[in-house]
């Protein structure tokens, strides 16, 4: 994402959890599943309670900042924004053990990355897929395309597989996402 100027004091090449400056309202959307409502900015003082509501209020912003919990809900990027877990919720300060989980409620990707053309960061998240529950489903946890991307502190956890579908049998929506 071009466009959002960079805080004075922030080292926008740092890690967020050591380049606290970077770490404000004006430079990223701030999620709290259990204290935000989507109906707010998204603000440090304001957050949204699911990273879609973030991604649709983020606007020219690089960063998306998700306090601990377990989100379950696909994120779908398809422009550089980067995601950073980890954070206590309300104090916004970096703490390791405060764990982010995106583990959706459906079959499909948990993440998905397309056409990110800039560097992607994603830091400190749990990427968990269900496991398909039918033949051609997806139980692909973390799906990269076409983008930039740097991993830090993450994992990826795939669901159990399925047998593929018979040739013909699933023409349309084989792979739903």
């Amino acid at each position: 994402v071009v466009g959002s100027p960079t805080p004075p004091g922030c080292d926008a090449n740092a890690d967020p959890k050591d380049a606290p400056k970077c770490v404000v309202s004006e430079y990223g959307a701030f999620v709290d599943g259990t204290g935000g409502d989507d109906a707010n900015p998204g603000t440090k003082e304001s957050p949204v309670k699911t990273i879609g509501a973030a991604l649709s209020k983020i606007g020219n912003k690089p960063r998306i900042y998700i306090c601990e919990g377990t989100y379950a809900e696909h994120v779908k990027l398809t422009s550089a924004i980067s995601l950073y877990g980890a954070w206590s919720c309300g104090t916004w300060t970096y703490d390791a053990t405060k764990k982010v989980s995106i583990t959706p409620g459906d079959a499909g990707f948990a993440l998905s990355i397309s056409g990110a053309a800039l560097m992607t960061t994603i830091a400190d998240v749990q990427f968990t897929a269900l496991d398909a529950a039918n033949a051609g489903e997806s139980s692909i946890a973390v799906f990269l395309s076409k983008s930039s991307v740097l991993l830090r502190r993450v994992n990826a956890v795939a669901g159990s597989s399925k047998s593929g579908a018979l040739a013909g049998v699933l023409t349309s929506n084989m792979y739903p996402n």
